[in-house]
């Protein structure tokens, strides 16, 4: 695969590999090559889009944190009641 190639992946599966390892095993618990399998890339294709294991681990952080931001924005967005809003809240 070109060099070209490799950046055009898209990096999603990567980083469903790190939450779901991540999640599975701690921050110490898996590898870069351990998330490079998972995710079907080579080690060449995980450091075109990432320096690190802690910068891949800091974007799905990220990624995660945003997925919440957009949560709470959509139950604010609501016409909800108080103790509504307040009952989902407690359910987020």
């Amino acid at each position: 695969m070109k060099r070209s190639e490799i950046r055009e992946q898209d990096p999603l599966p990567v980083l469903d590999a790190t939450l779901h390892l991540f999640v599975k095993a701690g921050m110490d618990g898996f590898t870069v090559e351990d998330v490079a399998e998972m995710a079907g890339y080579s080690r060449g294709a995980f450091y075109s889009h990432f320096e690190s294991k802690d910068d891949l681990v800091c974007a799905v952080l990220e990624r995660e944190n945003q997925k919440g931001y957009k949560h709470l924005d959509a139950l604010y967005e609501q016409d909800l009641s108080p103790v509504e809003r307040l009952k989902q809240l407690r359910a987020y």
